[in-house]
């Protein structure tokens, strides 16, 4: 395994992520795409985020490149990578769950399937009710005191 850390990789020059993002900027949109699901699929089973995000920029590129249909799928792709992202998450970092259910519930919403969409959304927010809950637990460890009406 490389000893570079993921912010080297991803500026290093011969990564598949920077020269997407550079064909992006370039308005070669196509192109980007193909390299984002290149990225994205080398990150599959290892990185579900990292997949997500891939797939996700692949279809917002296609997208500009007027390919609905073919970003739909990739919406759909990587509304399943956050997903599964979240799922294994949760015990670990319930707050990370809860942003990858909000993620999937974009890519779901963004590939027309809005119920799905409401649900992960639903689950994201049960996630950071019951965390801020925690929240206000952990933070009162005394009891204010306050003096009796009336009395000493």
């Amino acid at each position: 395994m490389s000893s570079k850390g993921w912010v080297e990789r991803i500026l290093d020059r011969k990564s598949m992520w920077r020269r997407a993002v550079e064909l992006e900027e370039g308005g070669n949109f196509k192109e980007a795409a193909k390299y984002y699901t290149e990225e994205a699929k080398r990150h599959e089973g290892k990185n579900e985020a990292m997949s997500g995000l891939c797939f996700l920029s692949a279809a917002k590129c296609l997208l500009k490149a007027g390919e609905r249909e073919k970003a739909i799928k990739l919406f759909r792709v990587a509304g399943n990578h956050y997903m599964k992202y979240a799922e294994t998450i949760l015990p670990t970092s319930p707050r990370s769950a809860a942003w990858g259910y909000r993620m999937a519930a974009k890519c779901f919403s963004l590939a027309n399937e809005h119920g799905l969409s409401r649900e992960l959304l639903r689950i994201a927010k049960l996630i950071e009710e019951k965390l801020e809950g925690e929240e206000k637990k952990e933070k009162r460890i005394f009891r204010v005191y306050r003096p009796r009406k009336g009395g000493c």
